[in-house]
Order: C-alpha cells, then sequence, then structure tokens
C-alpha cells in the first residue's frame, strides 16, 4: 500500500525525473507528508519504501542542498505498475512487499485512484 501510494503521489504532482534544475522532483522530507493514512504507516516506513523503489530502479533521486529528491524513473519502467495498480509485473518487488503480513482495507488502496 505504501509503495502504491508513494507512486501515486509522485504521478499526481508530475514527479517524472528529468534532468530540469528545479522540475519534477519532491523533497524527501515532503514525501511522508499528505496521503498516506494514520496508522497504518509512519514517516520512517514511507522513506524506506522509497529508498527501496529506488534500488529496484522504479524511482530516481538527485541531490539538491544536501538533501534527496524523489521522482518517478521512466514511464516504460513505472506505468506498468501504476496501470495494474500492483508489481506483479515485478516480482523482485513483489516478494519483497509481500513479506510484511500486515493487511489493509482495500479501500485505502482504491481510494487513491479516485482522489485524483
Amino acid at each position: 500500500m505504501i509503495a502504491l501510494r508513494i507512486l501515486r503521489k509522485l504521478e499526481l504532482k508530475d514527479c517524472w525525473g528529468g534532468e530540469a534544475k528545479n522540475k519534477a522532483y519532491m523533497w524527501a522530507e515532503d514525501l511522508p507528508k499528505g496521503g498516506f493514512p494514520h496508522g497504518y504507516c509512519n514517516r520512517r516506513q514511507i522513506l524506506d519504501v522509497a529508498h527501496r523503489l529506488m534500488n529496484a530502479g522504479v524511482l530516481t533521486t538527485k541531490p539538491s542542498d544536501g538533501q534527496i529528491k524523489y521522482a518517478l524513473a521512466t514511464k516504460p519502467v513505472v506505468q506498468p505498475i501504476l496501470d495494474a495498480r500492483s508489481f506483479e509485473s515485478r516480482d523482485d518487488l513483489r516478494r519483497y512487499f509481500e513479506k510484511d503480513a500486515q493487511l489493509v482495507p482495500s479501500r485505502l488502496l482504491n481510494d487513491m485512484w479516485n482522489d485524483a
């Protein structure tokens, strides 16, 4: 749920990376602000998941003023995940995220696409 919410949040903010100096990236510290249900995740978990997505090539980062900014990777990598609303196409990430046994209501996944 956290990973999909991160991707959806960056998609809604049009954070697709690129080489522009001040565009298309979100400060790491802003990523956990808003859009994540209280009681199901915390700031540290959100940033940990973002880091895992970056290591898997789903997110990209760039340093700025000694801090990290996140953006979505290329559309061929990210769009299939967004379209399917799952990590079925990414066995590495699916297995990693399925290790967490915490269940969440399906509305927490559906609502993030309806809130746009």
